[in-house]
């Protein structure tokens, strides 16, 4: 099945977002059908639909019930979200951190937020973190742990 996506800038803000568009009667994939977060540019939200059909390939063949990222990816869908929040222009969001799954069927966490207006910044972004949680997982590292 082929994915393609539409992509439209927002009026409000000039950015960019991506909705999943299947030729096949259902979309096939196990991920958001739509962006998460918006983006700076057409390409930009082009390159995340891609890594997006990239993890949603990688959790399909491992059997998972999300796509899967990388921590890298995970981390620049967040920071790419933190631009929107003013409060989060000097805070800076940790790394995601690898756990066990647990019951919401997550296997990451941010462990925290510094820097200036960190709480504010938190605020604005728990419920955008909260949806890329919901969404996507991380590769397992448990078999690496010692």
């Amino acid at each position: 099945m082929k994915h393609t996506a539409t992509y439209k800038p927002s009026e409000k803000t000039g950015r960019w977002t991506w909705t999943a568009v299947s030729s096949g009667l259902s979309y096939g994939l196990i991920g958001a059908s739509f962006s998460l977060v918006s983006f700076r540019s057409q390409e930009d939200a082009r390159a995340d639909f891609m890594e997006h059909l990239e993890a949603n390939d990688l959790g399909m063949r491992s059997g998972s019930k999300k796509p899967i990222r990388t921590k890298d990816q995970i981390a620049k869908l967040i920071k790419t979200a933190a631009e929107c929040c003013d409060s989060c222009a000097e805070a800076e969001l940790s790394a995601p951190r690898w756990h066990e799954m647990d019951v919401t069927g997550a296997n990451w966490e941010i462990a925290h937020v510094s820097g200036a207006n960190h709480g504010a910044c938190l605020d604005c972004m728990n419920p955008v973190v909260s949806g890329i949680r919901d969404t996507y997982n991380i590769p397992d590292e448990g078999d690496r742990q010692g």
